[in-house]
């Protein structure tokens, strides 16, 4: 069976049974990351073309461009945090929505 995530040591088959609401889910998660990812990140190379643009269009140092340009870095930083934060997010929801799904059909086979 397919692993829902590469790094994952469990696949959705040791977990239990698929079904739609799980896969459902799965892919609203999917299409949420996927334009998480379009968005900070054509957005990220924006703002790193335009401090390349800013440092090489003065002839500055690229030191002095990126302190002249601190609130381009600072939601650079952002750009980067917000896509990390989500997709933890989303592994958090998906396993955990997994294992209570386990342990309810545990409980359900001890009675």
């Amino acid at each position: 069976m397919k692993k829902p995530f590469r790094w994952t040591k469990t696949s959705i088959s040791e977990i239990g049974e698929v079904d739609d609401k799980d896969k459902r889910r799965l892919l609203l998660w999917r299409h949420n990351l996927a334009l998480i990812f379009i968005t900070f990140f054509g957005v990220g190379f924006c703002l790193i073309s335009s401090i390349l643009v800013t440092a090489f269009s003065n002839k500055s140092n690229i030191y002095f461009a990126l302190l002249s340009n601190l609130q381009t870095v600072m939601a650079f930083l952002i750009l980067i945090l917000v896509p990390m934060l989500v997709i933890n997010m989303a592994i958090v929801d998906i396993l955990s929505h997994k294992i209570k799904k386990r342990k309810l059909d545990n409980e359900n086979k001890d009675e």
